[in-house]
């Protein structure tokens, strides 16, 4: 792959993972693009408004076009395929480590180490809490 194709792959990557971050913090603003009472016009002003200093143009065309096929509202699950896709040809895998207590930081380097030799790839660690859990941990991949 090009430098020119995967700088592209990379800042579409980092773009979508930060506008992922925004709707699941506001969900408010897929219902506004997903709205049938809204015209086409107000939706793609909002979007120019908001995200046309911030995105490139590329893919400010592209929430144009979902606007426009009233697709709005399959953008998070958009995204997330695509976030699968290029974490995929990058040779990322994603993992969640449940625990009881939070895992000290040479547990948690040592858990993702095994984990890469296991897989072969890159591990992205989620952790999270069960204070059920009475010892050990649940590591499970997705």
């Amino acid at each position: 792959m090009s430098a020119g194709r995967r700088g592209l792959l990379d800042e579409a990557y980092t773009q979508f993972t930060d506008l992922k971050t925004v709707l699941r913090t506001d969900p408010a603003l897929v219902k506004f693009l997903s709205s049938p009472r809204i015209g086409e016009e107000q939706k793609l002003d909002l979007l120019r408004r908001v995200f046309g200093e911030r995105m490139q143009r590329l893919f400010l065309e592209f929430l144009t076009v979902l606007v426009r096929k009233r697709r709005a509202m399959y953008l998070v699950d958009v995204i997330d395929a695509f976030d699968l896709l290029v974490e995929k040809h990058k040779g990322i895998a994603r993992a969640t480590a449940t625990t009881a207590v939070p895992m000290s930081g040479d547990e948690e380097k040592r858990l993702v180490q095994q984990l890469s030799v296991k897989t072969g790839k890159k591990i992205e660690l989620e952790r999270k809490i069960d204070p059920r859990l009475i010892g050990g941990m649940v590591v499970s991949g997705g």
